[in-house]
């Protein structure tokens, strides 16, 4: 996994695999994680109910916000982005996709 500090407490990753949730909690601190990639994107892909249920184990809160495309930004995605990142202004964040592209233009946009 390729993990990216973006700014603040803000970081950006490729795929993540459940396995590797309670590790980024307990060496990140991250109070949320992001999952920007759209279900069934590549064969193999852990499914975002898998990505949730290792979330909530870790006592992480976990945020589903696919996009197909860095073109697929919705007003609600960015609405959604803008309350995730107010709500964890002193808490670490992450947002993943597959190459952590589409989270960095999420967090651009």
């Amino acid at each position: 996994m390729d993990l990216q500090h973006y700014k603040k407490n803000i970081y950006i990753a490729g795929k993540i695999d459940p396995a590797d949730i309670q590790s980024l909690v307990d060496d990140y601190g991250f109070s949320a994680i992001v999952n920007n990639r759209v279900d069934d994107e590549e064969e193999g892909q852990p499914k975002s109910t898998t990505i949730a249920t290792a979330c909530k184990d870790s006592g992480v809160e976990y945020y589903y916000l696919p996009m197909r495309d860095r073109q697929d930004i919705t007003a609600e995605a960015v609405t959604t982005r803008d309350e995730l990142l107010k709500n964890h202004q002193e808490k670490n964040i992450l947002f993943f996709c597959r190459t952590g592209g589409r989270s960095e233009a999420l967090l651009n946009h």
